[in-house]
């Protein structure tokens, strides 16, 4: 399993807690900036030494893994594209018994990689997954996770492809790619900024990113993939660590929201177990869904004993559900939750963001409550808004904070930083 003492993969565990067993600094100041020519919305992770790897969406040069010198920011080596540059997610970074050292696992759509943290490849296979659209670039691959049971490495796709791979090896472990039964999401297009916005952020990140090969400009399509897009699965999944089950958060049947037109307008959280099969093989078993209104913004976050998972919808609710996939309790926050919940591995602790403030709710087995919410107004003359998830520390929850200036009702977002927030009363 991962250590816990730094982010190893996209949300620091298997299982999508982000907590991190070590104190954050009291102090921080930049130490450098890199790669600016690259969008970077998933990653990195860090090994054992400080080095960073991360995958860029949709880069103007071939590579789909760069790795960076965590001391200088320098780049120390890079994996190929192969021209499947619609991003591939976060990597996965592992002790190798076997080798003695640290492995990244790296995947875009169609190949997965295993590199040792010098950029030796130790093998490389296909995924076995085919887009067969020429018209349109391969959906997004939300990154390398881990079955520890099993000593098994998954990919899960934008599109509800799902492909098991041994750790060794690189070898499929499916005879064939697992289809999520969901329709794509209705698109909420009507949530997102303006088009007159969407056409100013796509030059401006066409000038700073360069134009991809894509058949949008990116701010566009970011906002795309947030208000639904016509995706199946909009973020990353869990992997339980005591048992061979996967927990996906996607679209629900097409016919489960009263009618047929190949778009799902509920959300669903599968729980998948991985079972053997004929010929030396695994398939892939859908032990229970739990459906629910709209679509969520969060990973599915599980606890250490693999007991619960937590996930948010649209309408403000923190939603505890068991192993069953039945609803435990639900905490209404009064706001939208964004990202992804933090599950502390004592206590009942849970963290969750809104827009403009961080929350604390305890889980009392058969209940929730809201303990606290801290206000995270840091930026003088701006208004401060949310970033990304929280992380979990010994001293305190790291948050990501960004400046804002409203144009209508629009906030962009002018500069970026973070803040820790001391767990005890929710004092910045």
């Amino acid at each position: 399993l991962p250590a816990l003492n730094t982010v190893h993969t996209m949300h620091g565990s298997i299982n999508n807690n982000d907590q991190l067993m070590i104190a954050t600094a009291p102090e921080q100041k930049l130490a450098w900036v890199a790669e600016t020519q690259f969008y970077v919305p998933e990653g990195p992770s860090i090994d054992q030494q400080g080095h960073l790897y991360f995958s860029p969406f949709r880069p103007n040069e071939d590579v789909s893994l760069v790795a960076l010198d965590g001391e200088t920011g320098e780049r120390r080596w890079t994996l190929p594209a192969n021209g499947d540059t619609n991003g591939s997610g976060a990597t996965l970074i592992l002790n190798s018994p076997e080798h003695q050292q640290e492995i990244i696992y790296h995947s875009t759509y169609h190949t997965i990689w295993a590199v040792t943290t010098d950029g030796n490849i130790l093998w490389t296979q296909p995924t076995g997954l085919r887009w067969q659209d020429e018209n349109t670039i391969s959906p997004h691959a939300w990154g390398v996770n881990f079955i520890p049971r099993l000593n098994a490495l998954s990919v899960v796709t934008g599109n509800g492809k799902i492909a098991l791979f041994d750790r060794l090896s690189g070898d499929a472990l499916l005879a064939q790619p697992f289809d999520l039964p969901g329709s794509p999401a209705v698109s909420n297009y009507d949530a997102r900024p303006a088009e007159i916005i969407r056409n100013w952020a796509d030059d401006a990140a066409a000038e700073q990113f360069g134009n991809a090969n894509a058949d949008e400009g990116l701010f566009t399509t970011i906002t795309g993939i947030i208000f639904g897009g016509g995706r199946e699965v909009t973020n990353f999944y869990a992997s339980d660590p005591i048992s061979n089950r996967l927990y996906v958060a996607a679209t629900s049947l097409d016919e489960n929201d009263g009618k047929r037109d190949n778009i799902s307008e509920l959300g669903a959280l599968y729980a998948l177990d991985i079972v053997a099969d004929k010929g030396g093989k695994y398939k892939l078993d859908i032990a229970a869904r739990y459906d629910f209104d709209g679509g969520t913004g969060s990973t599915p976050s599980v606890t250490n004993d693999g007991q619960k998972v937590f996930t948010s919808d649209e309408h403000g609710n923190l939603i505890a559900i068991s192993r069953d996939m039945k609803e435990v309790w639900r905490v209404n926050v009064g706001e939208q939750i964004i990202a992804s919940p933090a599950i502390g591995s004592d206590n009942g602790e849970i963290y969750v963001i809104s827009q403009y403030n961080i929350l604390k709710i305890q889980d009392n087995g058969m209940t929730g409550e809201l303990a606290w919410k801290a206000n995270i107004d840091v930026f003088p003359g701006f208004k401060s808004i949310n970033a990304l998830t929280p992380t979990i520390t010994a001293n305190g929850v790291a948050v990501s904070i960004g400046a804002v200036k409203s144009i209508g009702n629009a906030d962009l977002m002018m500069g970026v930083g973070f803040t820790l927030v001391l767990v005890v009363i929710g004092a910045i």
